[in-house]
């Protein structure tokens, strides 16, 4: 019957979070520190982060990075929105506006 199939997200996901499983250097789309702050009971860390990831996405979109924006979105979307912390999904829609207005 064969394996199971692994979720088309799963490279995407390795490489949002900077795992990787060839050991090079993490390429980190969303860093540590942003996802630290995206979390933060304060509204101004998480407003920072924001600005920051508006900042990132605006380079990707000049870049013509579409499919790392893509990434972006879909680890937010996924992996933070969905989180059972409220101020991770709060810093989840502080991250959506930011990606929102670096689309523009």
């Amino acid at each position: 019957l064969g394996s199971a199939p692994t979720p088309f997200w799963s490279e995407r996901v390795l490489a949002l979070t900077g795992a990787s499983s060839l050991g090079a250097m993490p390429d980190y789309l969303l860093p540590p520190h942003l996802l630290r702050n995206l979390g933060q009971k304060e509204y101004d860390k998480r407003k920072g982060a924001a600005l920051e990831i508006e900042q990132s996405i605006k380079e990707l979109r000049d870049a013509g990075q579409h499919e790392r924006v893509n990434d972006v979105v879909y680890y937010v979307v996924h992996e933070l929105a969905a989180s059972p912390q409220p101020n991770v999904r709060k810093g989840a829609l502080h991250a959506l506006a930011g990606v929102a207005i670096g689309l523009r």
